[in-house]
């Protein structure tokens, strides 16, 4: 079952602008005004702080108690004073996401919370096939072999079109 993908905030501008760290990975997330409003189940949310108001930490808490599946990401504008991201982080986010970073920068640090949460799920921007996985970003093909993927080299850039198509 693949993870869901939430974006939490009731800033229509700010919500596309985290929606689109998830089109980077070739998500459509789900949107939430609340953090109540999430449902159960398994994945992450980018939780802007506008959603975790007043007191972004418990807000955290509670979600992760009410939702364990559930992971969070905190979202903030650059205007975010440093002490709501310690706050995130203590109260159990996995990462503080800036507004005025990169989205590739902020992609790629969320494909790596996901392949860390949900090993056995093909990471977003991939294809995976019986015992071969793609990852067509990074032109990387891995092969099953016992417990582990490993890397396939020397393929041409053909042979890796034709695995990709």
């Amino acid at each position: 079952m693949t993870p869901a993908a939430w974006v939490v905030c009731a800033d229509g501008p700010r919500a596309a602008r985290w929606e689109r760290v998830w089109l980077c990975l070739g998500q459509t997330p789900r949107r939430a005004a609340r953090l109540e409003d999430l449902a159960s189940g398994r994945g992450v949310a980018l939780v802007d702080v506008s959603a975790l108001r007043p007191h972004a930490g418990p807000a955290l808490a509670a979600l992760r108690a009410r939702r364990p599946g559930l992971h969070a990401v905190a979202c903030a504008g650059a205007e975010a004073p440093p002490e709501l991201s310690s706050g995130a982080l203590a109260a159990g986010a996995l990462d503080f996401f800036r507004e005025s970073d990169e989205d590739e920068s902020l992609a790629a640090r969320l494909k790596s919370h996901l392949k860390r949460l949900f090993p056995r799920v093909a990471p977003p921007g991939s294809a995976a096939a019986g015992r071969l996985r793609l990852d067509l970003g990074a032109r990387e093909v891995r092969a099953r072999r016992g417990r582990a993927w490993k890397l396939v080299d020397g393929l041409t850039a053909r042979e890796f079109e034709l695995l990709a198509a």
